[in-house]
């Protein structure tokens, strides 16, 4: 199916399911709208064939599916790739271990934190020479709840960073992430103390640790859509992207009070090999392609037996909050 066609059919799809679910009633039931929503995704699925794509449908459980398929399976005429995914969470949460100078995939929090996220790279204000560390708000800015200023260790405070000696950098900018309406990216920038020293290269080319991947036999059918990252609990990964222009709820706790997220614009990724793209802890991660290009900033992901990771789009990161990448 061509891509336009795609794009037409998931809106199509999108106000069905949001009819069927306001006049689904089930007497008796635990069944909620909102839990319902929140298990839900709609996006596009690259087949691997040249400008051929399917609907990606990523649904929490399988029952999920229950209202929604007969009416899917008519719009979509087979056309529809579908992910049982096991529920969708932020990742940040244990490989703990400190390193000078900075380099990206490392631990890294908040001083008051109970969880750790991941170094995802160096950025600069556009048209300034400051150099920023950039990860996700809900690792840096606590889901909004931090103030510009606040100290960020290396390792994190959960892999026994120290908030006396081991402060690297303070927040200087979040986007923040709101329930009344669509969020852009769950992304926050730090600036980095002056006496602190960077590895600007990133690790995927330290010993040519990606070469021996991108030569596999049979790679070529895929390379357009294979992806790398470098996080900090699962270290280097590798996977395929599952869809783009995803649409997916994901609960936080902001300050012991469970809130919602809607991201209109994710993309989604399958670890090789049956192993897991990413797990918590992972959040913050740069997500590269084949040319060791960034296109996304991990930041949250599924469980069981075939999960999938999601990611911010990196130009849209970028633009939210006017940075570029600092270069060697």
């Amino acid at each position: 199916m061509h891509l336009k066609s795609v794009r037409e059919l998931k809106k199509l799809v999108n106000q069905e399911i949001e009819k069927i679910i306001t006049e689904f009633v089930v007497p008796q039931s635990s069944f909620k709208k909102h839990d319902f929503w929140n298990g839900i995704g709609l996006g596009i699925h690259p087949t691997g064939k040249k400008d051929d794509y399917k609907l990606a449908i990523h649904v929490n459980h399988r029952s999920d599916l229950a209202p929604i398929k007969e009416k899917v399976k008519y719009l979509a005429k087979g056309e529809v790739d579908i992910r049982i995914t096991g529920n969708v969470y932020p990742q940040n949460s244990v490989s703990p271990y400190y390193k000078r100078p900075l380099s990206i995939g490392l631990s890294i929090s908040r001083t008051h934190s109970i969880s750790a996220g991941t170094l995802g790279c160096f950025v600069q204000k556009r048209g300034q020479a400051d150099l920023l560390i950039l990860s996700c708000n809900h690792v840096l800015a606590n889901i909004n709840d931090a103030q510009i200023g606040d100290p960020i260790i290396q390792p994190a405070v959960v892999d026994d960073g120290k908030s006396e000696t081991e402060c690297i950098a303070n927040l200087y900018e979040f986007i923040q992430l709101r329930e009344d309406q669509p969020n852009l990216a769950d992304a926050a920038i730090a600036k980095i103390n002056a006496h602190i020293e960077i590895e600007r290269l990133c690790p995927f080319y330290e010993n040519n640790l990606l070469q021996p991947f991108w030569q596999k036999e049979g790679f070529e059918e895929i390379r357009h859509s294979v992806v790398a990252k470098f996080g900090r609990s699962t270290e280097l990964t590798f996977g395929i992207i599952n869809a783009f222009e995803m649409e997916r709820k994901v609960p936080y706790i902001n300050n012991g009070n469970p809130i919602t997220v809607t991201f209109p614009n994710l993309t989604a990724i399958k670890g090789l090999d049956n192993k897991p793209f990413s797990k918590g802890g992972d959040s913050g991660s740069i997500i590269v392609n084949i040319e060791g290009e960034p296109i996304g900033l991990l930041f949250a992901g599924t469980e069981g037996d075939k999960p999938i990771s999601y990611a911010n789009p990196i130009e849209l990161v970028c633009q939210e909050l006017n940075i570029e990448l600092a270069h060697k």
